[in-house]
């Protein structure tokens, strides 16, 4: 073989492996939402880190409950500290307790911790029905996944290993919430850490 064509296919090979590393994040968060618009949850597991999910959830939530007591002129006091310790650890059982797929799935799909809960078993079945055919009773508005006309999404990469997603709720202003996703080996990303608008933690 000629060192001409060695070499182009070498470069190929080089392009080739550059663009799939570059587009890498962006094929997972198509897998993300995907996943969390259909309710699979097992494509969902596949790139979601929930323990360190919940620890960035539990870490805004403390750091929040501390900026709510230093602001009431009590963040001093005994009887604060021990209510806010309290309400650390109430926190902590909440969020260990509520980050599960079903409300990951929401949290992508809604962009707010304020948002409707996921769809209904029904409704994903209804879903499948449609798919394969089966005639369906029309949903009723309960059952209409809202996840394109609720919000817009914005995606984006943060550094070489970090990459965010970003859904902005049309619904309030509060501000997007961001799904960060850190790469895992070469091709691989999971989301790490879920940053919710300080509004909606003030009103948890």
């Amino acid at each position: 073989m000629k060192r001409s064509s060695i070499t182009a296919m070498l470069v190929l090979a080089a392009l080739l492996f550059a663009g799939t590393y570059v587009a890498s994040p962006y094929y997972a968060a198509q897998v993300i939402k995907s996943a969390a618009r259909d309710g699979d949850f097992i494509a969902l597991n596949e790139h979601v880190d929930y323990p360190a999910v919940r620890e960035s959830l539990k870490d805004q939530f403390a750091t929040q409950i501390a900026e709510e007591s230093r602001r009431s002129g009590e963040g001093n006091s005994a009887s604060a500290l021990v209510g806010t310790a309290l309400a650390g650890m109430f926190i902590d059982r909440i969020i260990d307790t509520f980050i599960r797929p079903e409300s990951v799935a929401a949290l992508l799909r809604n962009g707010s911790l304020s948002a409707p809960n996921v769809e209904s078993r029904s409704s994903l079945k209804s879903k499948r029905k449609r798919a394969s055919g089966t005639p369906t009773a029309t949903p009723d508005s309960s059952e209409i996944d809202p996840h394109d006309a609720s919000s817009d999404v914005v995606l984006g990469y943060h550094g070489l290993s970090r990459f965010e997603i970003a859904v902005q709720p049309r619904s309030h202003d509060a501000g997007p919430a961001r799904f960060v996703l850190a790469r895992h080996g070469v091709f691989h990303w999971d989301l790490v850490a879920v940053v919710v608008p300080m509004q909606d933690l003030a009103n948890r």
